[in-house]
């Protein structure tokens, strides 16, 4: 999105989503999406940072009718019936649904994005220059009154959205840093009317014809994500020729082996010759080659087995391997044909130009695998609910849902959302530490004392927690180790990718490696008690 559809989004959207309520945060697989009421109306944000697009969207009054005819002249494989083998429900499904399907693919949510539910958009503003877009929210209960503030940085391959709170960043989408922030003067309010980009005709700047933002995001977004969903086929068909490529080798290792069922039956028949001369416990003998006069075989014996045990046992190989080599052979003739036909496919996608319906085909296997089955089955014109369909997870998956949720262990919260868990016993701590907690998570244990496993939820952020909350997280591992009650303990933190539970060690017991040490002094948050837990 460039600065300046950016600022004419704004422009057009900032009055009359001024006062809307938000009545459901969305995580998709490229951005966010809110759900919001304003009156009797239902008005969708959107905010996505696809691979090289960014672009924040509002729909409303019937957006599919308006982009199907909108995109019937400009892109008309947009509004073609979609590939069968997406399966999409609908009859009469096209292209562009099959654009939203995948944009309203669900992603994994952390907690802290729906702290802006029931939150009332305030504000909405942009710089001049900048593809920054500011949205702030208020929300007010019987006591308090909290405030957020969504930045959506719209820098296309670097998109990102971080989400603020009372000053504090609750959540990052990407765990990138903020960009820096720009020395300009904020854009003036917006005097747009609140009919927005739906049913409005395309405005003239400077004489040519300008098509509305939606029609604009709905172009260059597609173009993203038929790259994406392109890339991630070429990648499915390089892991499956490296496949066959390494079966290939392997069979020719097999192949080669059988020539070995030669070299065994002349040793058999050689030791079955000379029986006499062959006794148990023998490692290995030499004898006389009976094809080749004058020379001598080495023959490898089991030490265990009589000498007519050994002939039969090397008789038993050359049979193995005389059944084995007929298969070898029908395997290879048919993993070469399939490894031609693959080098020819990838071939010929390298050098396609990238078409939107095409690639659908082509990636029809990646969704299937990528996507959950509910997002093929849902009827189209569901797909354009404000928000995307409400999923409906398995029974499996909505039980794993809610353990993560509770997780092992004693929880506690830190300034920020930040989330700690500490395991109460060396079973919770092998659950904590082992099972619960992600790669990325930070891990804190009392250096040279025992003490309960704690985790520090990173909820995909990536760079390293603020030193006053890992200072804080380390406090609590000191609080629950046998250093208790000492001034000062060393406590070491790393993440749990590095953390490993040695092999048939009982539980409880972990070793870890690109430790650091905190020094801290032993104690829990202010808001805790010593029996406080989840």
């Amino acid at each position: 999105m460039d600065t300046t559809s950016l600022a004419r989004w704004a422009e057009e959207h900032g009055a009359h989503l001024a006062g809307a309520v938000v009545q459901r945060v969305v995580c998709v697989g490229d951005g966010i999406i809110l759900d919001l009421r304003q009156g009797h109306a239902q008005v969708e944000v959107g905010l996505f940072a696809a691979h090289g697009a960014a672009w924040a969207t509002c729909l409303q009054d019937k957006p599919r009718d308006f982009l199907h005819r909108e995109l019937a002249t400009l892109h008309p494989d947009f509004v073609a019936p979609a590939p069968s083998e997406l399966g999409l429900r609908s009859a009469d499904a096209t292209c562009l649904d099959a654009l939203r399907a995948w944009l309203v693919r669900p992603a994994t949510a952390t907690p802290t994005w729906q702290q802006l539910q029931a939150a009332t958009l305030r504000k909405l503003r942009t710089i001049p220059g900048d593809r920054r877009l500011w949205l702030e929210f208020e929300r007010a209960d019987a006591t308090t009154t909290s405030r957020f503030e969504l930045l959506a940085e719209l820098f296309d391959r670097a998109g990102n959205f971080i989400l603020n709170g009372d000053g504090v960043e609750i959540a990052n989408w990407s765990g990138r840093k903020p960009a820096p922030a720009l020395a300009r003067e904020e854009a003036p309010p917006s005097s747009a009317s609140p009919r927005g980009d739906h049913g409005s005709e395309p405005s003239r700047h400077g004489g040519a014809v300008q098509h509305s933002l939606a029609v604009e995001a709905t172009i260059a977004l597609a173009a993203a994500a038929a790259a994406s969903l392109a890339r991630a086929h070429r990648q499915s068909l390089q892991r499956d020729l490296k496949r066959l490529r390494t079966r290939m080798e392997r069979l020719r290792e097999d192949v080669a082996a059988t020539a070995q069922a030669e070299i065994w039956r002349h040793h058999a028949e050689l030791l079955s010759a000379n029986l006499h001369r062959a006794r148990r416990g023998q490692e290995s003998i030499e004898l006389e080659d009976l094809y080749a006069p004058g020379t001598t075989v080495t023959i490898a014996l089991d030490p265990k087995l009589a000498p007519h045990e050994n002939v039969a046992q090397l008789f038993k190989r050359v049979r193995r391997l005389a059944r084995g080599k007929s298969s070898i052979e029908a395997r290879m003739q048919e993993t070469d044909t399939a490894l031609r036909d693959l080098e020819a496919r990838a071939g010929s996608i390298e050098h396609q130009p990238v078409e939107w319906s095409q690639v659908l085909t082509w990636a029809a296997s990646t969704w299937k695998g990528a996507m959950s089955p509910s997002v093929l089955r849902a009827d189209a014109r569901t797909l354009w609910a404000p928000g995307g369909p409400v999923w409906q997870q398995s029974a499996a998956a909505t039980e794993t849902s809610q353990r993560e949720q509770r997780g092992p262990g004693r929880s506690y919260l830190l300034p920020g959302n930040w989330e700690v868990r500490v395991g109460r016993n060396n079973a919770d701590n092998d659950e904590l530490t082992h099972r619960f907690a992600h790669a990325d998570d930070v891990w804190l244990h009392a250096s040279g004392v025992s003490g309960s496993h704690v985790v520090l939820r990173m909820h995909g952020r990536k760079d390293n927690p603020p030193r006053e909350i890992l200072e804080a997280a380390a406090a609590i591992a000191a609080r629950f180790s046998r250093a208790k009650h000492a001034r000062t303990v060393p406590v070491l933190w790393t993440r749990k990718r590095y953390v490993r539970k040695p092999r048939g060690s009982s539980p409880g017991l972990a070793t870890c490696t690109n430790e650091k040490t905190l020094f801290v002094r032993p104690g829990l948050p202010d808001s805790a008690d010593d029996d406080e837990s989840s």
